[in-house]
């Protein structure tokens, strides 16, 4: 009887993984759009997605289990980046517009957005990537900063920095966006 037990506890403990990563999947396929660029989100969300499946039976319980999940996501993707990076020229697709474009507003408001919309992601794109990773975290993903260090293995301090001198020069480069 115990090995029936031991089985029926596998597979709960199956179900409730499954039932978590299909509830992070959403916010984990955005990072990785973020991180990774749209048109290589897909396969950067599966590695991720295989490594979350593979340490998950590690976690102590140390952080929240979407913490941790976060955390091993973000640095898979990094370096799902990286050797992207290594492999091609390291460009990132832009966001879609289409995907972002509210609907309700008239055509010349909605290309004026999406205009907007296409040259924040392309200067958020062209930003270095320390800078660009915890401004993703921090703005697109809601992440304290405490959560961002952690996640991205650096000390409070230089998310700190990073985050205002990514943000410095985020608003630097769409100044002229602003004057138009």
């Amino acid at each position: 009887m115990p090995n029936a037990a031991a089985g029926t506890d596998k597979m709960a403990d199956a179900l409730d993984q499954a039932a978590l990563l299909e509830e992070l999947r959403p916010r984990l396929h955005r990072l990785a759009v973020h991180l990774v660029g749209r048109q290589h989100a897909d396969d950067g969300l599966q590695e991720a997605l295989t490594a979350i499946h593979r340490a998950l039976p590690g976690f102590r319980g140390e952080s929240a289990p979407a913490t941790f999940c976060h955390r091993i996501a973000v640095r898979t993707l990094v370096r799902w980046r990286q050797r992207l990076a290594a492999t091609t020229s390291g460009a990132r697709a832009e966001t879609d517009p289409d995907e972002l474009a509210d609907q309700r507003d008239g055509p010349l408001a909605t290309l004026t957005r999406e205009e907007q919309r296409r040259r924040v992601q392309a200067e958020l794109a062209r930003l270095p990537a320390p800078y660009r990773d915890a401004l993703v975290l921090r703005s697109l993903d809601g992440m304290s900063y405490q959560e961002i260090a952690d996640t991205l293995d650096v000390p409070l301090g230089t998310i700190k920095s990073r985050i205002a001198a990514g943000s410095a020069l985020l608003a630097e480069r769409l100044r002229p966006l602003e004057e138009a």
